[in-house]
């Protein structure tokens, strides 16, 4: 099974960015409304177990599409248009998240080889 998703998605990895960014981006929104006020905090977050399943069936061939689905889902919630101060500072921190999100499959799939 897991021979034939990998099968599937090297040939095809468009469609895999999308789907991994999509269901990053649907579990994220499921994962900010458990979010406790005021804040973004919360104790389940489900895109990362998405992150690191996607990263240990595919590889480094899924990492643009949890980056996009990180960038997608913090946006929607982050992004402060006031003024381009604000814009601008609001954009690094939602790539620099998106990064974060993009490195911890990887760091969780060495842990889980690793122990």
């Amino acid at each position: 099974m897991v021979q034939r998703i990998r099968k599937i998605f090297d040939n095809q990895w468009v469609i895999a960015t999308f789907v991994i960014s999509i269901a990053y981006f649907a579990t994220g929104r499921v994962g900010q409304i458990l979010a406790i006020d005021p804040g973004n905090v919360t104790l389940i977050w489900p895109p990362s177990g998405i992150a690191l399943a996607a990263y240990l069936l595919i590889g480094k061939r899924s990492l643009p599409g949890i980056f996009l689905g990180a960038v997608v889902v913090n946006g929607h919630s982050l992004l402060v248009t006031t003024d381009i101060t604000a814009t601008f500072n609001s954009l690094f921190i939602i790539m620099n998240i998106g990064i974060g999100s993009s490195l911890q499959p990887i760091l969780g799939a060495y842990l889980l080889r690793s122990f």
